[in-house]
């Protein structure tokens, strides 16, 4: 490190002797290293709403589905959204957090066990993918990573258990976009009441 210099001749000869024909000198320095560091900072991006153009979350627009009035002789289905991305070197996961529609001490059973759409039995669960009974939903979109977990990732098979991961992927993550699908079938015995429940869908990065 720091400054030096050199002179430099040439010869006509190969042994260096007699006058030389040509001859120059160089100066040079030798700095210490130059720095240069940069942060890439942790993140996880996560959005939920009944639609999410482009798989853009600043456009989520949507946070509230209404059945409408249910009937024992059709199924009722709705459909929302959610998009992940992550640098997280371990993954992340997306958990299901609520409870089934009630109205006051009226419930609509959960699908616990997992099942199909059966119109005239009152039931509640959702899936992720796409579905032909009833025609509701997409299977995921996007480059990123995430297998949807099993009882979630069956056609026409629906589920609903307080807790439950829907979501999981071991390595990072660019925008992923996963569609929720819900059914409700009601029996003619089904109090009759205004029923509803508020879910969560929590992303959790794994740094």
């Amino acid at each position: 490190t720091g400054e030096f210099f050199a002179r430099m001749q040439t010869f006509a000869t190969y042994d260096g002797t007699g006058p030389a024909t040509d001859y120059g000198g160089i100066a040079m320095v030798i700095e210490n290293g130059y720095s240069v560091s940069v942060t890439v900072p942790p993140y996880l991006l996560f959005c939920v709403g009944n639609s999410i153009p482009n798989q853009d979350c600043s456009q989520a627009s949507g946070s509230l589905i209404n059945f409408g009035n249910l009937s024992p002789g059709k199924t009722a289905s709705a459909e929302s959204q959610m998009v992940v991305a992550t640098n997280a070197q371990y993954g992340y996961a997306i958990e299901l957090n609520g409870n089934t529609m009630t109205s006051g001490n009226n419930i609509l059973p959960p699908m616990v066990n997992g099942g199909t759409a059966l119109p005239g039995f009152s039931q509640f669960g959702i899936n992720l993918v796409g579905n032909n009974n009833p025609g509701i939903g997409s299977n995921p979109a996007g480059a990123g990573t995430g297998n949807i977990t099993s009882g979630y990732s069956q056609p026409n098979n629906f589920r609903f258990n307080n807790g439950d991961i829907l979501v999981n992927s071991d390595t990072t993550s660019t925008y992923k976009e996963f569609t929720v699908s819900y059914i409700l079938d009601i029996s003619k015995s089904q109090s009759p009441g205004v029923y509803s429940t508020t879910l969560s869908f929590i992303g959790v990065a794994y740094f």
